[in-house]
């Protein structure tokens, strides 16, 4: 963290960059619609994934300040190790005890995570809708807990604000200074949903010369296909957040 501090150029560096990528986001998931409207649901799910993935990738620029090329060998085109990724750095703890203060039990070991991602790709790609709907459902408890956890995360803001490192960095003054905690709310929301979508999505990846997938799954009936329609507004609401938060700064 220490490198992007000093370095004022590199702060703008990653939230341009933070911005073409939720940019490019918003095309692939406008290009979903698309195809979802014309019933071709194979297309409408790789873009869906590319959406999702590029997404969970802003936000990992943003915040953890992840430069492409380790999302490229480290993450790929699995999207659900970008969190991963983001539980490693020491000075990520900060972030995590915030999201903490809500979700008490997460757990940061990235190791059974991993090992999900690696096992179970062709599992989620066949989830039901009736689960997709069940893990929405916690999405929107979560919403619940937030708001009832405001008095905490402030606290938890205000020990941030008066950190010698921030209070004598400009950057990182201004950084946390439009941190309030019905905002935050939103961005720790958002940054859980896009988890959730990341893993629902990341199967539908296409692989041109490694085919693990039937095609002729790709119907109405499919889970993620008749779950599209919400995830639509889940992945739309998570870039306009980031977007307004890039702007704030």
């Amino acid at each position: 963290m220490a490198w992007i501090i000093s370095n004022p150029g590199k702060f703008k560096e990653f939230t341009k960059s933070t911005m073409t990528t939720l940019n490019i986001a918003e095309e692939d998931l406008n290009s979903s619609k698309l195809n979802y409207k014309a019933e071709s649901y194979r297309k409408a799910m790789e873009d869906l994934q590319q959406s999702a993935e590029k997404t969970s990738k802003a936000y990992g620029k943003m915040f953890f300040y992840f430069e492409s090329k380790l999302l490229k060998k480290q993450v790929s085109h699995k999207s659900p190790l970008v969190f991963a990724e983001m539980t490693k750095p020491d000075w990520s703890r900060n972030y995590l005890e915030l999201i903490k203060v809500v979700r008490p039990s997460m757990k940061t070991d990235t190791g059974e995570l991993v090992n999900f991602v690696e096992k179970k790709e062709m599992e989620i790609a066949k989830i039901s809708y009736d689960e997709i709907e069940l893990i929405l459902n916690v999405l929107g408890n979560v919403r619940k807990v937030l708001k009832s956890n405001e008095d905490a995360i402030d606290n938890e803001l205000q020990q941030l604000k008066e950190n010698e490192l921030i209070k004598n960095n400009e950057i990182l003054r201004k950084f946390i200074g439009t941190l309030k905690a019905d905002y935050l709310n939103e961005i720790i929301y958002a940054y859980l949903t896009m988890f959730y979508v990341a893993t629902l999505t990341y199967p539908h990846f296409v692989r041109y010369d490694d085919e693990k997938i039937d095609i002729k799954i790709y119907n109405e009936n499919l889970g993620i296909v008749k779950a599209a329609p919400e995830l639509y507004l889940l992945i739309e609401n998570s870039i306009k957040v980031l977007k307004e938060f890039v702007n704030k700064i």
